[in-house]
């Protein structure tokens, strides 16, 4: 079911939250099941997370610099857990939602 932008805006909080909710776990599931690993285990470089979510590499580093994002260092690299990545996603956006 397709929902309107007129239909969002009349959500209260609770229903958004659900919403938002719901979203991120089919985006979830839909990638997880691309990769063949559950959310939870998946884990992403800069180049990888960019193309499972959607941003581009400039914004995943900013958003990293800005720590906007979650990330842990393995030596020198960056890496991204999948899961936790989509968790924080939605806390922003219902952040947003809620202002």
């Amino acid at each position: 079911e397709v929902i309107s932008p007129n239909k969002i805006d009349s959500l209260d909080d609770a229903e958004l939250d659900l919403l938002v909710e719901r979203i991120a776990d089919r985006v979830a599931e839909k990638i997880s099941c691309r990769l063949g690993q559950k959310p939870d285990e998946i884990l992403l470089d800069r180049f990888g997370l960019s193309k499972a979510i959607g941003l581009s590499v400039a914004t995943i580093d900013r958003r990293v610099r800005d720590n906007e994002i979650p990330y842990f260092r393995s030596g020198r690299r960056i890496q991204f857990r999948l899961s936790d990545v989509l968790e924080k996603l939605a806390s922003n956006a219902n952040d947003v939602a809620a202002t």
